[in-house]
């Protein structure tokens, strides 16, 4: 670099460089660039010394990037030490500081105790160096010489067999912490030549009697500490949906994933009846958040007694729609601060010769949403049926200052229910019971048909707008198909098309102009005829009622506002603030369901791939307990979201003597809690943290990156709760029967291995009272299960 650069190797240092920090000063050039964790794409930043020869920032240079030991605040005491972040790295110091207080786990590692199960020749390890780089990072936390200890060394271990993690993205805690444990139990596992065990199923025996030898061929491949406190058993029950062939295995777990409940959303929805007499009415409708808008409907027609067919739901925006919302759509799509309206559309289809205003029946003429901006054709001679379409009605009026003259949009948008060959006069007239509640006097209806002095009138006054190059010529056949077909593609605001449009008189006491425009509100390249002819009208098209200034002025009065009536389900609770409590994710996991046409089980008595019912049930719970709250919620296979929802969760006695399928009455199922690692923002990015319960003062601590802060059990609650850990109560951690000074020094020798020994002898019989459970092996049915496989996680970005 010096050589391109035209620099002096004596006068310029390097650092490896992110986020406008300095992580760490390269100052061996023996070193190779694997060997100091420098990869593919890495930013460096190269600085040339001053010439009164100090460097650049001389005061701040060790920021980011100080020795092991080095230290800007007094030392903290042991377990109070916080973890620089390395760029986007707090998602590992959160799951770092989780696992650093948990007391067996840790005590295990300062103690050396590890070094003797270390599996150097395991395949699915690393070698030892996993569990290596944990133990020295370990020390560093538990010292009393810094308050700040940089986990580099660690993470450059762990993306070196983790290469997800390489780099400085974002990533999620319960997934480092998944890989981290599996990692550990791989590199400290007791068996280093795994024997075969076969899937072991029920066949109709007794589960305690299935779920043991599960759990001893289990261990037969499986023998760690981490198995020891963190692995727990669940029974799985599949049912085939064809012959009802009931498959049961039991299988070892590490952590719980639990789901949370969807709560249901209160939009408020105004709902305009089909009769313009009557008030429209705002209602607060309640709907699962994953709802579509056919479900909406539904919702709506339960209040307001309207058949769900004759509804339809739109997006009001800026004085038109902005949207008219499709039976498919989701409510996703509707925003908090959307205005959103139901309109009550008429669905019976009505004979030409007994066409009414206003109709009143029940039959859908729902058709894909296209707004049509073509010149309507003549109708067919043979149709017989005239049939009800719905129409968008916008309103537009004429502005007059002294610099210029516009037409602009204004008033709320509604829709009306008419006979497609409607004719103008009566679309008119129905247009004015519309919007008599803004007026300030009553203008008179239009007659239904026009007079013989009218009709001569229009057929002398009729216009046709020709480009001067074609002024002479004859229309053909030929030329009104190509011009039809052109003209529907144009969308010029009031001004003369370059193709020919035909003008109409207007009618004798009409105080407005009904004209078609686009759903933006600009005028198209036709008018409606204002003779006594059918206009053809589409479903769906959009026209505007356009207001001359002076007639505006005469007849409308601005200051009205839609008279609206509120309804009582508004006065619901807001559903978005109730308290899911643990339990209800537990029942939720329990809970029987049907696997996905992705997902099939291959049912042997069937012989084919089946669709089966699956449940989970829990047997054997660890010592350790971790519960990752699944805060993703999919939307297809692209669309997610992250649930914020408060999930009130037990700090002491979390209770499962309810959910435990073991049937021993003896069993221990109480937990507290000791650590939670925490999410704070969305999916595009956000940050972690930690609370973790000191093993020594029994206080609360908040651990951000550096800081490490006194908190209160309150806080520990809170809506950002993503990872819980839980110790069993019945569990005698090693802290508590030898409470040693934790230092950078490891403990006793003697004592902590005492302890551990008490560890494993208390696992053993734990496993023998229970009498527990199946094998690691995973039928093909659960290949695609993400609630307990530590390979099937959610994540949730970091920083």
């Amino acid at each position: 670099m010096c050589k391109e650069m035209n620099l002096d190797e004596e006068k310029v240092r390097v650092w490896d460089y992110h986020q406008n920090s300095k992580l760490k000063l390269l100052d061996d050039p023996s070193k190779r660039l694997d060997e100091v964790q420098i990869i593919d794409g890495q930013k460096m930043l190269i600085e040339e010394i001053n010439a009164d020869g100090t460097w650049p920032d001389s005061d701040r240079d060790r920021f980011g990037g100080r020795s092991s030991h080095s230290h800007i605040r007094e030392p903290t005491p042991p377990g109070k030490t916080g973890l620089v972040n390395m760029g986007n790295t707090c998602f590992m110091n959160s799951s770092l500081q989780c696992l650093s207080h948990t007391p067996p786990l840790t005590d295990y590692f300062l103690s050396g105790s590890y070094e003797k199960d270390v599996n150097a020749t395991n395949p699915l390890g690393t070698g030892g160096q996993l569990a290596k780089a944990y133990s020295k990072l370990l020390k560093e936390l538990w010292s009393d010489k810094t308050s700040v200890a940089e986990p580099r060394s660690f993470k450059w271990k762990l993306e070196k067999f983790a290469p997800q993690f390489a780099g400085y993205q974002q990533h999620d805690s319960q997934e480092l912490l998944a890989f981290l444990l599996d990692g550990l139990h791989e590199d400290l596992n007791r068996i280093v030549n795994k024997p075969y065990v076969e899937t072991t199923e029920s066949n109709g025996r007794p589960d305690a009697e299935v779920a043991l030898e599960a759990w001893e061929g289990h261990k037969k491949r499986n023998d760690s500490i981490v198995v020891d406190w963190f692995q727990g058993q669940l029974k799985s029950t599949l049912v085939c949906p064809v012959c009802h062939k009931v498959s049961i295995t039991f299988d070892p777990f590490m952590y719980l994933s639990l789901p949370l409940p969807i709560m249901p959303r209160l939009l408020k929805i105004t709902v305009f009846p089909l009769d313009p007499s009557k008030k429209p009415v705002k209602y607060g409708v309640e709907v699962p958040k994953t709802a579509s808008i056919a479900e909406l409907k539904k919702a709506i027609s339960v209040l307001t007694g309207i058949d769900a067919e004759a509804l339809v739901v739109t997006d009001v925006y800026n004085y038109r729609f902005f949207k008219l919302l499709q039976d498919h759509d989701s409510v996703d799509s509707i925003q908090e601060r959307d205005v959103t309206h139901a309109y009550e559309i008429a669905l019976q289809k009505a004979s030409t010769s007994n066409i009414k205003p206003i109709l009143d029946s029940d039959d859908d003429n729902d058709e894909e949403n296209e707004h049509v901006n073509e010149k309507k054709k003549s109708p067919r001679e043979d149709d017989e049926q005239d049939d009800i379409v719905y129409i968008p009605v916008l309103s537009k009026r004429e502005e007059i200052t002294t610099h210029y003259r516009r037409t602009t949009l204004f008033g709320v948008p509604f829709i009306i229910s008419v006979p497609s060959k409607i004719t103008y006069r009566r679309l008119y007239n129905e247009l004015l019971k519309h919007i008599e509640k803004f007026l300030v006097t009553q203008p008179e209806p239009l007659p239904e048909k026009a007079s013989e002095g009218e009709i001569a009138e229009q057929e002398q006054s009729t216009i046709s707008l020709v480009p001067e190059d074609q002024e002479k010529k004859q229309p053909t056949a030929d030329d009104e198909d190509i011009d039809e077909d052109t003209e529907s593609n144009s969308s010029d605001d009031d001004s003369h098309s370059s193709l020919r449009r035909k003008q109409y008189p207007k009618i004798p006491g009409a105080v407005f102009e009904i004209v078609p425009v686009d759903t933006y509100g600009q005028r198209e390249n036709y008018d409606f005829p204002t003779d006594d002819s059918p206009l053809n009208l589409e479903d769906r098209q959009t026209i505007a009622i356009c207001w001359e200034s002076e007639q505006y002025e005469k007849y409308y009065d601005d200051t009205k506002r839609l008279p609206v009536k509120e309804h009582s389900s508004l006065a619901n609770p807001v559903q978005d603030d109730k308290k899911i409590q643990l339990n209800d994710c537990l029942h939720l996991f329990t809970q029987e369901e049907q696997l996905g046409p992705d997902d099939p089980w291959y049912c042997s008595n069937c012989k084919e791939m089946r669709r089966a019912f699956k449940k989970f049930d829990l047997w054997k719970l660890p010592k350790i307990l971790v519960v990752h709250l699944k805060r993703f919620s999919y939307r297809g296979r692209l669309w997610r979201e992250k649930l914020d929802g408060f999930v009130n969760f037990p700090l002491n006695d979390l209770d499962f003597s309810g959910f435990l399928k073991s049937g021993h009455t003896n069993e221990h199922v109480k937990y507290e809690l000791f650590a939670v690692s925490n999410h704070y923002g969305n999916m595009g990015g956000g940050h972690y943290t930690a609370y973790c319960k000191h093993r020594k003062d029994k206080k609360w601590y908040c651990y951000d990156d550096r800081s490490v802060t006194e908190t209160s059990e309150e806080q520990v609650k809170s809506s950002a709760a993503y990872v819980l850990f839980y110790r069993r109560k019945d569990s005698v951690l090693s802290s508590e029967v030898n409470d040693p000074e934790i230092s950078g020094q490891n403990p006793s020798g003697g004592s902590t291995s005492a302890n551990t020994t008490e560890v494993n002898n208390n696992n053993n019989n734990n496993n023998n009272n229970n009498n527990n459970n199946n094998n690691t092996n995973t039928p093909q049915s659960e290949t695609g299960s993400n609630t307990t496989t530590a390979n099937s996680t959610q994540s949730l970005t970091s920083d």
